[in-house]
């Protein structure tokens, strides 16, 4: 289990990922076209999906991106992300969708509701 700090429901608080990469770096894959083929690369580094969870009440108005994905049976797709330093596990669909998107688009901080929620 991840050690999640609680939260005080008074502050109206919420847990958001802040990205621990380069803002201006994109972390989706180069593609490589080549004669009748193209060839996907997965240059992304495992240090790119590491984020740093931090509380934070509403009523300061915190900018953050939601992100919400199907829930299902994924256990044979886990795949790790890094909260705080720890190895996180995650379906393999909202890992893809962290690669697949530009820092940019969840900077300064992201909710996601099966990380964020205890």
């Amino acid at each position: 289990m991840f050690p999640y700090s609680p939260l005080d429901p008074a502050r109206n608080q919420i847990r958001l990922l802040r990205p621990l990469w380069d803002l201006n770096e994109t972390m989706q894959p180069s593609v490589l076209r080549e004669p009748e083929r193209v060839v996907v690369e997965q240059n992304i580094p495992a240090q790119l999906l590491e984020f740093e969870l931090q509380v934070v009440s509403l009523d300061d108005k915190p900018k953050y991106t939601a992100l919400s994905y199907v829930w299902g049976k994924e256990a044979a797709g886990m795949k790790k992300i890094r909260l705080d330093g720890i190895d996180f596990h995650v379906g393999a669909n909202l890992h893809s969708a962290l690669c697949h998107i530009h820092n940019g688009d969840i900077s300064p901080a992201i909710w996601i509701d099966a990380v964020s929620i205890n």
